[in-house]
């Protein structure tokens, strides 16, 4: 049997594994693929501004083929569309509207199931958007249009970045929507989910101004994560997931309204949770809670923290910064892996007893990984050498990760890093130096007599 005398569907799910380019000239092979390409149920659209004299001519012209496109296909589609997705340009000399409204009906009258409308290779940097004003980078959308399409029966995958809308607040009711994706998104001012019984995953990530995001009826969410926009000038977000019971990852970045009874009450009774990450949180001053399947803890700049007591037997990996040396960390388990960064002035200059009884707390741990900018900043001072308060002799095995070494340290550097070390950790198993730029990795095993 010939290529082109295969079924359609079976022709679908060849030009499905291929990228879309090359399903597009796949189809030109003849009469019978281009017939079946007509009616291959996903569409995608790019635009990308290659003139800086004409863009508002190379615009048109883009908009005069998409609408050809929608024109074409739409009879053989026939309210079956799966994917349909859009990268575009940020350039404040475009006006997106007409191409906006015309893929959100095209999208309703044929049951999309799929769609993305985003920017190619797209970043959110948690300080970018600070600097740059909001016309650059934002598609703006009427609220009018988003109605229907935040009701569909039919949407599986929502992904929204770059859009802004006039004040509004979602309300998204897709009873087979799976997942959510707002991102770098300003207008809205509160996203609330309902009939999401099918929903898996949530992302909501530097939406400048959003006051609240609420999940209900969450059964089967099981990632939940939040990024504010900027710090300094971050609104404060609200956070309801208390209707969540399988949720397995929480990450949050940001300000939220996270306090210690929050924390406590949202994660005590989820019998699934596996990775919690908290960072930039400046309402948290104890961390307290029991979960027996949590595999890994992570918090970072959460200023205002003085003590974390948790009871999580089956911790594996434990991650912290470096910026209060009084904080009591308990219940750890034996085979828990502790990542600490030092990110500030190193602590012995002036409190080396304090830093090592900080690092006590770790004594009993599986292996213990302190990541500073550099491997000199790990070389104790001279004096401090001569005490051995809270040595750490249960620890076998050591890591040093450098954020902008280029090369593991050598000769006399190297020297006095190990001498610091061992100082640090009498009797270890191994001892590993790591450079996080260049990957570079050099181990140190030690053996000794009876």
């Amino acid at each position: 049997m010939a290529l082109e005398d295969l079924p359609d569907h079976l022709i679908h799910k060849i030009m499905h594994l291929l990228p879309y380019e090359e399903a597009a000239k796949f189809s030109v092979l003849s009469k019978s693929l281009y017939s079946s390409w007509l009616s291959f149920p996903t569409l995608n659209f790019s635009y990308k501004s290659t003139s800086s004299e004409d863009v508002s001519h190379e615009y048109q012209t883009f908009f005069n083929n998409f609408q050809k496109t929608l024109q074409l296909r739409g009879p053989y589609i026939k309210g079956s569309l799966h994917n349909l997705s859009i990268y575009y340009c940020r350039d404040r000399s475009i006006v997106y509207p007409k191409v906006f409204d015309a893929l959100l009906n095209f999208a309703i009258e044929n049951k999309v199931k799929e769609l993305n409308i985003t920017e190619p290779n797209n970043k959110c940097d948690f300080y970018w958007r600070d600097m740059r004003h909001l016309d650059d980078f934002i598609l703006n959308v009427n609220n009018d249009s988003l109605g229907p399409l935040f009701s569909s029966q039919f949407l599986t995958v929502l992904k929204f970045i770059g859009v802004g809308v006039p004040s509004f607040d979602a309300f998204i009711a897709c009873p087979k929507l799976e997942e959510l994706l707002f991102k770098t998104c300003d207008g809205f001012q509160t996203i609330n989910v309902s009939s999401s019984s099918s929903l898996k995953k949530v992302a909501v990530e530097c939406c400048r101004g959003l006051k609240g995001i609420q999940i209900l009826d969450g059964k089967v969410l099981h990632s939940f994560m939040f990024e504010g926009h900027g710090i300094a000038k971050q609104q404060r977000c609200a956070l309801d997931i208390s209707d969540c019971p399988a949720l397995r990852v929480l990450k949050l970045n940001g300000k939220t309204t996270t306090t210690d009874r929050w924390l406590n009450r949202t994660v005590r009774d989820l019998r699934y949770f596996e990775e919690l990450k908290i960072w930039y949180c400046d309402m948290l001053e104890k961390v307290e809670f029991e979960n027996y399947n949590l595999k890994k803890l992570d918090l970072y700049c959460c200023v205002k923290l003085k003590e974390v007591v948790v009871d999580v037997p089956n911790l594996l990996e434990f991650y912290y910064d470096y910026s209060s040396m009084s904080l009591p960390i308990s219940n750890l388990p034996a085979k828990c892996i502790v990542n600490i960064k030092f990110l500030c002035e190193p602590p012995w200059i002036s409190t080396i007893f304090l830093f090592k009884r900080f690092l006590s707390y770790f004594n009993h741990v599986k292996e213990l990984s302190l990541s500073y900018v550099k491997f000199e900043e790990m070389i104790f001072p001279k004096e401090s050498l001569r005490y051995n308060l809270y040595p750490i002799y249960e620890l076998r095995h050591l890591k040093l990760e450098s954020l902008l070494d280029l090369s593991i340290p050598s000769g006399r550097t190297l020297t006095r890093v190990l001498k610091s070390l061992i100082h640090l950790v009498p009797k270890p198993s191994t001892i590993t130096l790591y450079t996080g730029i260049t990957e570079r990795i050099s181990t140190l095993n030690f053996e000794y007599g009876n």
